[in-house]
């Protein structure tokens, strides 16, 4: 009996040491954090990550517990040290797999490998490697390679086996059994207090990093699948639906038609949607000097917004706030659930049936992140994208780049019938940062390849102005032009809860804005949820069904802009802004330490809570 307890000591001894491997590469794939925390801060980790791992290891443990239980109830021969051997390095070998695509995941999307990226990888494999290649697949792999050699020498070293030399009576084996697998329950829910582990079990810090590495990615991973099956309820209820429904109403309710910009009402609107267009990009807005020439130049002649925020961090979810305003949801994507994206009203759908010709240009596969099925439901009655490109045109990874689809897009609306609604979503600006031409940045490293690929997206946008400056229907148009997330290139400052990593480019330009409003910037703080909003202000069409959209040219409307991140929020005012973790339930960042912050953060959680609300009743 002491060997098997010897035996059943060394199995978790073997595989924390090994998920201890595991941590230290993920610390090690994000040097910027030993810039933020002490050396002490991250061997803490280590160390709040024990419940969790020793968690993770019960799980992993419960076949083989369940096998060697039945043997020794019964005084079989046991299975030895081969079948427990073959077993552990498949479970090792496919936890080495999960750390590389985890340190790449979290480095592109700033999240730990969860439902939402294996469901991507599921259904779209190809792009989903496409996405997290903007590091070399060689460090990866050999990352990985590492991994395996090191797990495999550990299991050569603690060679456990469950085998029993000797069998005591039934009583006992009944009873020492019983007493195993309790120890397993009580190891899996992470003790024995009344609550079970989450996590916010091993959160610790005010370093997102630190709390995020501290998680075990296979525990991670598990729990999100589950929630993610089993999610019924609204797990941000910070108030009752009385309270968030009245501050909802206080920050959303007022209508106001704003300032009219336009020339003509019933203009056409080409709508730009670019590919991590980070303000940092932008010179205008304080960023890069030389990224994006031609969006600088363009900026004189429109209405640029300076302080305009994205409301997540990834394309689905941008897009969904972009043509519908809807808040975005810290731990869903509407767009991952088209029976519920269908319901929302869209600014594509409502121009279509005031008899707007509507149209979608992505050079990519619009399957991603079910983008089709939204596309068609919102009523844009043509959809342009990769199937629709001759396979010498498919020249990137993703499929056509941006320089190959305006082309296209060109072409077609010439022949397109006035006024229209046509949009354009971007693709070239997209790990792994590659394009069809010369880098107009040198060297290999991620900053300049992509400032490079913006520099090609914006040197596109000026050949496509050039071009459409020609056509007889530029004099009558409205172009919009924003992008879909922000990002951590080329910077590589901002976590992606603070108001930098969200911080986007919002611009108006045309001959059909009035010439008093032609260089002019507007300040107020918004989103890109408050496109809908604003458009149909200007075009003066009913927009009571876009609740969650404002009118940025309104000086009425209150300023203010929500985003989310992995299961947290951020909530922008010009006096003040903040995140908030609802892992931790705590504040990661205040921009004004010194301000009250109490009104704001009931702002976002009101925000989130009804919004999660609507979700849950589609």
């Amino acid at each position: 009996m002491r060997k098997t307890l010897r035996d059943f000591c060394c199995y978790y001894g073997f595989w924390i040491l090994f998920f201890f491997l595991n941590r230290w590469v993920f610390v090690l794939a994000h040097p910027a954090v030993w810039k933020e925390a002490s050396l002490l801060e991250i061997l803490e980790v280590f160390y709040r990550a024990l419940p969790m791992d020793l968690s993770t290891t019960a799980y992993i443990l419960a076949i083989p517990v369940l096998i060697w239980s039945l043997f020794f109830l019964f005084r079989k021969n046991q299975f030895g040290y081969r079948w427990l051997y073959y077993y552990t390095m498949g479970v090792m070998v496919f936890y080495a797999f999960l750390t590389i695509v985890d340190f790449n995941i979290y480095r592109e999307w700033s999240v730990k490998l969860n439902h939402r990226a294996l469901s991507i990888f599921i259904s779209d494999p190809h792009i989903a490697v496409a996405s997290s290649m903007a590091a070399p697949l060689w460090q990866s792999f050999l990352i990985g390679a590492l991994l395996i050699v090191a797990g495999w020498a550990l299991i050569r070293m603690f060679r456990f086996s469950f085998t029993v030399s000797g069998y005591p009576i039934a009583a006992l084996r009944v009873l020492f059994v019983l007493l195993l697998l309790a120890v397993q329950v009580v190891v899996i829910r992470g003790g024995l207090s009344t609550s079970p582990l989450t996590v916010s079990s091993v959160y610790y810090s005010n370093h997102r990093f630190l709390n995020q590495a501290a998680l075990n990615t296979g525990w991670n991973l598990l729990t999100d699948v589950i929630e993610n099956k089993s999610d019924r309820q609204n797990p941000f209820r910070y108030m009752s639906t009385a309270e968030s429904d009245r501050i909802c109403d206080s920050l959303f309710s007022l209508k106001d038609s704003g300032t009219a910009v336009l020339t003509h009402q019933r203009s056409n609107i080409v709508l730009i949607v670019l590919e991590s267009f980070t303000a940092d990009l932008m010179e205008v807005l304080g960023g890069e000097k030389g990224v994006t020439p031609f969006l600088n130049q363009l900026a004189g002649e429109g209405i640029l917004f300076t302080d305009m925020y994205a409301t997540g961090f990834r394309t689905d979810i941008g897009l969904a706030g972009i043509l519908t305003g809807f808040p975005s949801l810290a731990v869903r994507s509407i767009l991952s659930y088209p029976e519920k994206a269908a319901q929302l009203p869209s600014l594509s759908s409502v121009l279509s049936s005031q008899g707007y010709a509507t149209s979608f240009y992505y050079g990519g596969e619009s399957e991603f992140f079910n983008i089709r099925s939204f596309v068609l439901n919102a009523q844009f009655k043509r959809l342009t994208d990769i199937r629709n490109f001759d396979s010498k045109d498919r020249n990137s990874k993703w499929g056509a780049h941006d320089g190959v689809v305006m082309d296209r897009m060109l072409v077609e609306l010439r022949k397109e019938q006035a006024p229209f609604f046509s949009t354009f979503l971007s693709l070239s600006n997209h790990e792994p940062f590659e394009i069809p031409a010369v880098p107009h940045f040198k060297g290999d490293d991620l900053p300049n390849r992509f400032r490079s690929t913006a520099y090609y997206t914006d040197s596109c946008l000026g050949v496509f102005f050039q071009k459409a400056r020609k056509e007889p229907w530029y004099a009558n148009t409205l172009f919009v032009i924003v992008a879909d997330h922000g990002h951590r290139l080329p910077l590589e400052q901002s976590e992606i809860y603070e108001p930098a990593r969200s911080r986007i480019p919002l611009l108006f330009a045309g001959p059909v804005l009035k010439q008093e409003f032609r260089g002019k910037r507007i300040g107020r703080t918004g989103s890109q949820a408050d496109l809908p909003g604003t458009i149909l202000a200007q075009l003066q069409m009913n927009r009571s069904a876009f609740y969650w959209s404002k009118n940025l040219l309104s000086a009425v409307e209150k300023p203010f802009a929500f985003a989310t991140f992995d299961n947290g929020f951020s909530y922008f005012e010009p006096d003040q802004k903040l995140s908030f973790d609802n892992n931790g339930r705590r504040l990661l960042y205040t921009a004004l330490p010194e301000k009250p912050v109490q009104g704001s953060l009931k702002a976002g959680q009101a925000i989130l809570q009804k919004a999660y609300d609507q979700f849950l009743s589609y």
